[in-house]
């Protein structure tokens, strides 16, 4: 199969942690053996066996976070819990093997305060991104770019617009 198959199997039926009820998927790809096309019936399990080993790293970086963080910060995240940002907390169970993992509560970051932009980032995988993009706008006084000619000015004037209208 290729990679957009991949990433349609993992978003349809991957999970983190077993799930209430069991899902298969049918998949269509070729048999590297005979050269032929082959259609298989995967389910979740086999597809959650194969994210282990990327599940297990994400956790591995949770817990090196952790670990580094200062005590201060330390009884914020005993009190409020871990958030997940970026596309891998999207994935199906991943709050669920955290907390089991960690002890601690677990939830999924989304964008908030966003404006007309909520329908294309509030996910997850925009979190990270559009928080360190109001955080910047709210505290940094930063001196506005001068907007040449060419390519990058169009492009920097319509990115000011863009997040003037926003933000």
């Amino acid at each position: 199969i290729g990679e957009r198959t991949a990433e349609a199997i993992k978003i349809e039926i991957g999970s983190a942690y077993p799930l209430d009820r069991p899902l298969t998927m049918e998949i269509k790809g070729r048999n590297l053996i005979e050269g032929v096309p082959k259609t298989i019936t995967v389910d979740d399990s086999e597809v959650r066996e194969s994210l282990s080993e990327c599940v297990a790293t994400i956790m591995n970086a949770i817990r090196v976070a952790l670990e580094r963080t200062p005590p201060e910060l330390s009884a914020d995240i005993s009190d409020r819990g871990i958030v997940l940002t970026g596309g891998g907390a999207m994935l199906e169970g991943m709050p669920e093997i955290a907390e089991q993992i960690f002890d601690l509560p677990v939830r999924r970051g989304s964008p908030e305060g966003v404006g007309g932009l909520a329908d294309h980032v509030n996910n997850p995988a925009f979190a990270t991104s559009v928080g360190l993009v109001m955080y910047a706008h709210r505290n940094l006084q930063l001196e506005p770019a001068r907007v040449g000619a060419g390519a990058i000015g169009r492009i920097t004037g319509r990115l000011r617009t863009l997040f003037k209208e926003f933000f």
